[in-house]
């Protein structure tokens, strides 16, 4: 990467690996959040209020395992463990994203009532899937900031310009994602557009 050489001149080694890091972090967070919602209405059948619902709690429940992920690391794992665990239970999660079974049947009853016929084995791996997620964001965000900091010495000037870097590498997978991932599961299918991610 000749552009990064540049850029990282006089920096840490490790800088690059956590920036890149992140950046696939964020690329795989937001680029599944693009998805979630429109794969639960359209997959599954939920309706508008379930599927918000759960993209409510779920993206609730990537913030607070931070906070857990990152007292897990300070007590007993350790940032860079931490980060790697992270790393494993977000690859296999978002693998298990793309595993894309039975679409949900919508019938009517005699009645009029509205039946929807999901397949428990996918919506259970689907929201296993998502639990992975959660808890692999949760070790690995925080402390893969945490290790950008530890390549520095507190009053080193190089401190400033080397979060910059890590921040402009983690905006840019999250703001590609979006655009990557929907362009996928629109055009191609949702195992695609998850599996991007």
């Amino acid at each position: 990467m000749m552009v990064g050489r540049g850029v990282l001149r006089g920096h840490p080694p490790g800088l690059l690996t956590c920036a890149a890091t992140e950046m696939w972090e964020r690329f795989s967070f937001y680029g599944m959040r693009a998805l979630l919602v429109f794969y639960l209405t359209r997959h599954f059948r939920f309706t508008d209020e379930e599927s918000f619902g759960i993209y409510g709690a779920y993206t609730a429940l990537v913030y607070m395992s931070t906070i857990i992920g990152g007292a897990v690391a300070d007590r007993w794992l350790g940032a860079r463990r931490a980060v790697l665990l992270g790393g494993v239970l977000l690859v296999v999660g978002h693998l298990g994203l793309a595993v894309e079974g039975p679409a949900a049947i919508e019938r009517v009853a005699a009645d009029g009532a509205r039946i929807i016929e999901r397949s428990a084995v996918h919506l259970d791996g689907f929201l296993l899937s998502l639990a992975f997620i959660v808890v692999g964001v949760g070790f690995l965000k925080t402390n893969a900031t945490a290790l950008v900091g530890a390549l520095y010495e507190r009053d080193d000037a190089r401190r400033d310009a080397g979060f910059t870097t890590y921040y402009m590498l983690y905006n840019l997978g999250g703001a590609a994602a979006p655009l990557v991932c929907g362009w996928l599961g629109e055009r191609f299918g949702w195992s695609y557009g998850f599996g991007a991610a």
